[in-house]
């Protein structure tokens, strides 16, 4: 990876310029061990789009960091890798999670705000409406896909009454009204 390439001195300034401790060491392991997991994994260079989130997320933290306990980091450094994203996505909306809607994802905690719907996925992510504290129920989750859970259509497909199985049906849906609209277009270019 690209990091094997930087000399410690320049690894040693990199941390310097973003303010973060400078080991003793002179040894590359040790240094390395000071940059985020992301870096370290990285086989090439960032993207500028991640660039301008990381580029963010600090200035975002420089805003908010005094607000958490002392003990946050030493918290967060204790989750699997995969749990230490939180994706803030409400903008300068009052900084209360419960008042949002939550997702858990594989990488982390995402917010979003409260007439924003997280995207349905098969494997159990089901979004959490935060100032209700609780999940969407299949049939919210349902709706959010269009389909008519309370007309006729809805005899025309089956939703599981196992929850765990219904939330894994609509995860592997689509829209309908999405799909429908899709469908018109295509008859238009085609002609039927």
């Amino acid at each position: 990876s690209k990091q094997w390439r930087i000399t410690v001195r320049n690894l040693k300034k990199s941390l310097q310029e973003d303010g973060l401790p400078i080991p003793d060491s002179r040894l590359r392991k040790d240094v390395i061990k000071r940059f985020p997991p992301y870096i370290v994994s990285a086989k090439k260079p960032l993207p500028d789009w991640k660039k301008r989130f990381i580029s963010n997320n600090r200035i975002f933290w420089k805003n908010n960091g005094p607000l958490l306990d002392d003990d946050w980091l030493s918290t967060a450094k204790g989750f699997e890798q995969t749990y230490q994203k939180f994706e803030w996505q409400v903008g300068d909306e009052k900084r209360d999670i419960w008042k949002h809607m939550i997702q858990f994802r594989p990488s982390g905690i995402r917010v979003k705000r409260t007439n924003y719907i997280p995207a349905l996925v098969a494997i159990a992510q089901i979004p959490i409406i935060g100032w209700q504290k609780r999940r969407m129920t299949p049939k919210e989750c349902a709706r959010a896909q269009d389909f008519d859970v309370d007309g006729v259509i809805s005899k025309s497909y089956l939703l599981s009454n196992v929850d765990s199985i219904a939330y894994k049906q609509l995860g592997n849906a689509v829209n309908v009204k999405i799909t429908k609209k899709i469908f018109q277009q295509i008859e238009k270019y085609v002609g039927v």
